[in-house]
């Protein structure tokens, strides 16, 4: 996983989902939180969305360990997190299901288009488009 050409805010975001994973499994929360603060400090992101974010991966993680009870509390958190930070991580989340199945439908991605020209996220706008150009792609012949 890439999120930046800054191999230090790349080790971060690799740190933080480690935490995540440990935090879901039994761990502890606050780390997946403080680490999610440092990375929104360097400035690359918007507090409110990596901390939205963590919490989102955390329920996610929970869940699938089956820790209904840390799920819960995540589900929680994320209810008062900024509603376009939730949309934003909602969005990031179909993205990368469509990027796994190598599909986007137009539905969607105009939604999330719509999302993107609505917040001013050019680099959400510009994920869409790819996605769609490998999509439409037809195979060699």
């Amino acid at each position: 996983m890439r999120v930046s050409e800054d191999p230090f805010v790349d080790g971060q975001a690799r740190e933080l989902i480690r935490a995540v994973r440990s935090a879901a499994a039994g761990g502890e929360v606050r780390r997946s939180l403080r680490l999610a603060e440092h990375l929104a400090a360097e400035g690359l992101f918007h507090r409110e969305d990596v901390v939205t974010a963590t919490w989102f991966l955390l329920a996610w993680r929970a869940r699938e360990t089956g820790n209904r009870e840390l799920a819960g509390q995540c589900v929680a958190r994320l209810a008062v997190c900024a509603p376009d930070s939730v949309e934003l991580v909602l969005h990031l989340a179909d993205l990368e299901r469509a990027r796994r199945r190598g599909k986007l439908s137009k539905g969607k991605g105009t939604e999330i288009l719509d999302f993107a020209h609505r917040t001013g996220n050019p680099e959400l706008a510009a994920r869409v488009r790819r996605l769609w150009a490998v999509s439409t792609r037809r195979p060699p012949r």
